[in-house]
């Protein structure tokens, strides 16, 4: 008797959908209500095609990016925005 782990299973039914590396893929109206992963460069995020999205990019949807992590983190900015916000400069 073969045992299947259970994780196995359901890492295999969350992996629905197509899966690409290309963000320049063009989103065609044969395409609707399926579930696309798109690489974003460190892992595959997965969204549903809409009507909407018909005529778009798959890159468009997808965000390669952390927005405002590494600016905001560092103290020299956040020394930078306290001195703004008192209007002192040293």
């Amino acid at each position: 008797m073969i045992r299947r782990n259970p994780s196995l299973l359901f890492n295999s039914f969350m992996r629905k959908g197509f899966f690409s590396q290309r963000r320049d893929f063009l989103i065609l109206p044969h395409y609707l209500n399926k579930t696309f992963c798109v690489y974003n460069g460190k892992e595959y995020v997965s969204f549903v095609i809409k009507d909407t999205m018909v005529g778009h990019r798959l890159g468009e949807f997808v965000t390669t990016k952390k927005l405002g992590s590494s600016i905001h983190s560092s103290a020299r900015n956040k020394k930078k925005a306290a001195q703004r916000r008192t209007g002192k400069k040293k």
